[in-house]
């Protein structure tokens, strides 16, 4: 679903058959990409093995090649794995993203005869051009990937942005160590710096409704019991929660069994019952909300457990809420699922300190780029 971040970036766009594009295109890294799709259609193995480039992380994915012994450098099982998943006699040519000194070359092909879209990564120039696959090791380019993919699924909601000029413009480190290359990538989002105590027993100097739907929750968390908490998440965040707790709860044992015994499970079950209390109190127990992303219908709140501007990144960690198109409530989302948004988030390629409202080192190109809501 559309969140209030975004992503700047220059692309070129394509939207033909594989068929009708051009190998002898002068932009090499699309000549590559182009020459690594119709060699896996006509299963060349010698020419793939020449233009595929291991990527330097195993695949995470049970859809993606084993990354056991020497299977994940074999390019051989990476052909294999894409011909047989993909209809690779309709493919279509979708658009190359410059990032940094490379680039991801989207493009959709037929599974079950359903499109799909995929991307390859292409690096290097002047002969020299390698493909490689985009994984959750791949954390930019796999949110550049699930960008295009929502936009597949749902192309009025997730349109590109033009002239946007959010206050924060974060240029992303894609080539590591603060290098962002020379086609860098932003992210794009806006907000303010805040400060606000969830303690605080006057009402909050703010009309924000994300901000007080976040502090009825953190009151009602520090409350003897948990039961106005749980309306508070989505049913499927609630469900797992659910799951979550009856599982560190344990199960009923014979009653058969030893009486002694009994008495320990249930000094055990109380145990991880207050387990379980102290983890949802502790998703909910941040007391400063530090930042807030808007978006339509999903929000961030970042929270931490300590006061002030200067605060530690280490200890600041955000929420997902997401707004119903129907009545408008808040409800909290995302609770133990991890999707690539949260992989990029979580890594280098985000620094958190962006939102204390420092001003970026670098600017944005000067026309408008194309980009695309994750």
């Amino acid at each position: 679903m559309p969140t209030g971040l975004y992503l700047q970036f220059e692309a070129r766009w394509f939207g033909v058959p594989l068929n009708k594009f051009s190998v002898s295109m002068p932009d090499e890294s699309e000549r590559a990409c182009a020459a690594a799709l119709e060699d896996i259609r006509t299963k060349n193995y010698a020419q793939f093995k020449n233009i595929w480039e291991i990527a330097p992380k195993p695949a995470a994915s049970a859809s993606e090649p084993s990354s056991g012994g020497g299977l994940q450098g074999d390019s051989n099982v990476w052909l294999d794995a894409y011909h047989s998943a993909l209809d690779f006699d309709h493919v279509t040519m979708v658009a190359e993203v410059l990032v940094g000194s490379h680039s991801v070359c989207l493009w959709d092909a037929n599974s079950n005869g359903e499109p799909v879209r995929k991307a390859f990564i292409v690096r290097g120039r002047k002969g020299a051009a390698k493909v490689s696959a985009v994984t959750s090791f791949t954390k930019l380019e796999e949110v550049i990937l699930e960008s295009f993919a929502a936009a597949l699924d749902d192309p009025s909601k997730y349109k590109p942005a033009f002239d946007f000029h959010p206050r924060v413009q974060y240029p992303i480190p894609s080539e590591g160590e603060g290098a962002i290359g020379e086609h860098p990538v932003f992210l794009q989002f806006d907000g303010a710096p805040t400060d606000f105590d969830m303690e605080q027993k006057t009402p909050l100097p703010t009309t924000d409704p994300l901000i007080q739907f976040y502090q009825r929750a953190y009151l009602a968390n520090s409350g003897p019991s948990l039961d106005a908490v749980t309306p508070m998440f989505t049913p499927k965040s609630a469900a797992d929660w659910k799951k979550w707790i009856e599982q560190n709860q344990g199960t009923d044992q014979d009653p058969a069994k030893d009486q002694q015994q009994g008495k320990d499970k249930d000094k055990d079950k109380e145990q991880a019952k207050q387990r379980a209390i102290r983890a949802e109190r502790a998703y909910l127990g941040l007391r400063y909300v530090k930042f807030v992303i808007h978006g339509d219908p999903v929000s961030l709140i970042f929270v931490s457990s300590e006061p002030g501007k200067a605060w530690n990144p280490d200890l600041v960690s955000y929420r997902y809420v997401v707004k119903s198109p129907g009545s408008g409530q808040f409800q909290f989302a995302n609770l133990a699922y991890v999707n690539g948004l949260d992989q990029f988030l979580d890594s280098k390629l985000f620094d958190i300190r962006v939102l204390r409202g420092a001003p970026s080192s670098a600017k944005p190109p000067a026309a408008p780029a194309k980009g695309k809501k994750s």
